[in-house]
């Protein structure tokens, strides 16, 4: 038996060179190994099939549409590199052209590649019996075919002629000529020597056969510690850098995207007749990752930044495209992954010690003393990004900027000096992030910066990771603030590569909290850069970017019809450069139908709700999670025309899958029977809403601390329930425990706290207990006299009650 499946593993590996050897040689255009393949296949076959096949060019014979033939078995074979349907057809057709049909019974098409034997129907004349899934072969055929081989003298001989047929092939195969992006360069902050340790460790762990994640903070130099490993891989061992990208649809994966977008040179997706977009690009992502799986052994791919917002690190690795491209690890192919999620505690990226960041510091700031510089280093956590943002902020010296002022910055930013340990991010945790925040923000106050540099930065926040064209960028910022773009990237806070304006995450997270714009001025540089790029040609890369800046651009502005605007023009542009059932497309009307909501035209809402729905149904299955989230918006919108029985319908739905895909006691469950709940109550259904409330109550009290704002939400309906259906007794224990939980964690004059007083106070008033509820009552009545109007009603209300109340207690 071990013999047996030494063999089979032998002439598998012979049968995958085989079929790489003939792609690489015809993307050379050198096809003389065409013709050496229908020898080697025709000896293969007849040892497979027991058949008498020869090859008819060695006869000198023009049987077009057919290499090999067994006369007497009455069996013709074509050889060809090219899987494509139209390949087959052209051969079927000259195949009964010169009716060869008549002289044999059966017709095989070789496939001597690794890809894909396509299916469908084909053309056959005069009832020939041709059967693609039964008569086109290709390398996996051939590979299951031997494993069904169960005599090992058998397998011997077969092994023994591919490798006297293999040992002819020529040895002088080109490299690939499908180029990954190469590695980006070193940058100047990162020291030679500075990460020497990690980078053994690295490279012994890639020899594990496994993906590496080299994770930590922002700005604590991942990337060019990737870099560094990549340059540090001797040849012929090559190495790629790919950017993991965020696809604009959530219902795409990014590791499908990046590699779907990977730039290789050389590569043409061969369309056909096919049209739909999304087909073509599932077949743009397999031809991608075949090339890898096939061309890129014995190299390192390293994917830069694998993080998605809103999904944990298992999440993505759950992925069936994350799954597609670690599998590359065990055809040679060497993964490294850039991240801020916790990983392997030995590949964490730590900060660079104090004496080479102080030789980072040195290298811009001769001026100034070793300690004047360990003082900023320290002041700064160690952060590597904060410190090279601190020696260009002194290299330039803006306005003369020293380490003194800097300090002070961070003293008035109350931050204690004394108190500042090295960032240690043992975890991603919030601590860490918070610190670094706190440090890089009263960085970031230096007066240093320019009231237009902050403008420009302000405006920078609206780029979304893509980046946004350098030249639209500069032309829609105000003339008076144009030089300051130059600057900024000079100084670190803005990047400029290949015409491309990017922000770093740590920067943008400061900029957005600290930096707000005037609105006339967000709305001027939105509508210049519409302006703008309406007055060039732009490719839809271009175009994307624009509508991904108009869309967070309008985020900003507080003026409804000013976000109606953005949001608009950008859904323009995406109508112009995507199919009408792309995917992304959902995502934009989905938003739009948001944003009708907010204004309150919720005719509007529904009809762009319902563009986003039908797009989603067309192209997921009907278990997707995403689909769960669209037939969510539907449940709402309905809700707000007060279509409750409509709104019911899609959110029954939406927990139908919620219930296939997640735990039993995940919270999604439990918000999704709220909202169930709540549209029941709507149409008075008070049982049916009882079912759900309290299911959604039953999850949360597994998962929240009791305590949670929630869990008193949960407490709260299912007591006004119970006082819909008259169950005073049930409903005030409930009410009672939302009361509790908002008394402890609430400020005692949070209207929330005067919701649960007024429940309990009606309860107790159906229960006839008058001296409670006049006293929970009045508790209501005075926490809403200061927050809302005498004449609100919920004011009125209350005061009739306490009145009401005082008459009957008199009385008694």
């Amino acid at each position: 038996m071990a013999r047996r499946m030494d063999l089979l593993n032998k002439i598998t590996k012979q049968l995958s060179i085989l079929a790489c050897e003939v792609e690489l040689m015809n993307r050379s255009n050198r096809m003389t190994l065409n013709s050496d393949a229908e020898t080697i296949f025709c000896g293969l076959i007849n040892r497979l099939e027991g058949w008498a096949l020869r090859n008819l060019n060695e006869l000198e014979q023009n049987f077009a549409s057919i290499d090999l033939a067994d006369f007497q078995a009455r069996v013709a074979v074509q050889v060809t590199a090219t899987s494509a349907s139209k390949k087959i057809n052209h051969t079927l057709k000259t195949f009964f052209e010169r009716k060869l049909d008549q002289k044999f019974d059966r017709l095989i098409v070789v496939i001597i590649t690794d890809k894909p034997a396509p299916s469908g129907t084909y053309k056959v004349e005069r009832d020939f019996d041709f059967d693609a899934k039964r008569d086109v072969w290709n390398i996996e055929w051939f590979k299951r075919r031997v494993e069904a081989v169960e005599d090992a003298e058998r397998l011997q001989a077969i092994a023994d002629y591919l490798d006297s047929q293999l040992g002819d092939l020529p040895g002088d195969v080109k490299l690939p000529d499908h180029l990954l992006p190469p590695v980006p360069g070193l940058s100047e902050s990162f020291l030679p020597g500075s990460r020497d340790r990690e980078l053994e460790r690295l490279e012994q762990a890639q020899g594990r056969g496994k993906p590496v994640f080299i994770w930590g903070l922002g700005g604590m130099g991942k990337t060019q510690t990737a870099i560094a490993l990549a340059n540090r891989c001797a040849p012929p061992r090559g190495a790629y850098f790919l950017r993991y990208t965020l696809p604009a649809d959530p219902a795409r994966e990014a590791m499908w995207e990046t590699i779907r977008r990977a730039d290789l040179s050389g590569y043409a997706l061969d369309a056909g007749t096919e049209t739909d977009p999304d087909v073509l690009m599932e077949k743009e992502y397999r031809e991608k990752l075949e090339i890898l799986r096939r061309e890129y052994a014995d190299t390192l791919l390293v994917i830069d930044n694998f993080d998605c917002p809103g999904k944990s690190i298992l999440e993505l690795k759950a992925e069936r495209s994350y799954r597609d491209v670690a599998a590359l690890e065990s055809l040679g192919v060497g993964l490294v992954f850039t991240t801020r999620y916790p990983a392997d505690p030995d590949w964490e990226i730590r900060p660079l010690s104090e004496d080479r960041l102080l030789e980072l510091m040195r290298k811009s700031c001769a001026d100034h003393t070793d300690g004047q510089l360990l003082a900023l280093i320290r002041a700064a956590g160690g952060h590597t990004l904060m410190v090279d943002l601190m020696a260009k902020t002194l290299e330039e010296s803006w306005n003369t900027v020293t380490p003194e002022q800097i300090l002070e910055a961070l003293k008035d930013a109350t931050l204690n000096i004394a108190d500042f340990p090295a960032v240690a991010s043992d975890k991603d945790g919030l601590f860490a992030q918070a610190q670094i925040y706190r440090h890089l923000l009263a960085l970031f106050n230096l007066s240093g910066l320019t009231a237009a540099a902050k403008t420009v930065l302000g405006f920078a926040t609206f780029i979304a990771r893509e980046g946004l064209d350098d030249t639209l960028f500069l032309e829609s910022l105000p003339a008076a603030e144009k030089k300051e773009l130059q600057n900024l990237c000079k100084r670190g806070w803005l990047r400029r590569e290949d015409h491309v304006v990017t922000i770093h995450p740590a920067v943008l997270q400061v900029c957005r909290g600290e930096l707000r714009p005037e609105e006339e001025a967000v709305q001027a540089f939105l509508d210049a850069l519409w302006t703008r790029h309406g007055q060039r040609k732009c490719s839809d890369q271009t175009l994307r970017r624009v509508a991904l800046c108009l869309t967070e651009g309008g985020e900003r502005l507080r003026d409804r019809a000013e976000v109606f605007t953005c949001k608009k023009r950008a859904m323009e542009i995406w109508e112009q450069i995507l199919p009408d059932d792309h995917p992304e497309l959902a995502a934009v009307y989905s938003a739009m139908g948001m944003v009708y909501n907010r204004m309150g035209e919720n005719e509007m809402a529904l009809q762009y709700t319902t563009k986003a729905m039908t797009i989603k149904r067309n192209i997921l299955p009907a278990d997707h999670p995403d689909l769960a989230k669209v037939y969510e918006n539907m449940g709402r919108t309905l809700a707000d025309l007060d279509q409750y029985a409509g709104a019911i319908r899609y959110q029954l739905a939406a927990l139908a899958i919620w219930e296939k895909v997640l735990p039993e006691d995940h919270l999604d469950l439990a918000a999704s029977c709220h909202n169930i709940a709540m549209n029941y109550l709507n149409k008075r259904m008070f049982r049916k809403a009882l079912e759900y409330q309290l299911r959604a109550m039953e999850i949360r009290e597994r998962n929240l601390p009791r305590d949670h704002a929630e869990l008193a939400q949960s407490y709260g309906g299912v007591g006004k329930t119970y006082y819909y259906l008259r169950e005073y007794d049930t409903a005030l224990e409930y009410q009672r425990k939302a009361l509790t939980i908002r008394q402890r964690t609430l400020p005692p004059d949070h209207p929330n706290l005067a919701f649960s007083y007024n429940d309990c106070a009606e309860t107790c008033f159906e229960k006839q207990d008058f001296s409670l509820a006049l006293s929970l009552y009045e508790k209501a009545l005075a926490i809403w006299q200061a927050a809302l109007p005498d004449g609100h009603f919920m004011v009125k209300s209350a005061a009739y009650r306490i009145e009401q109340l005082r008459k009957i207690l008199s009385e008694d």
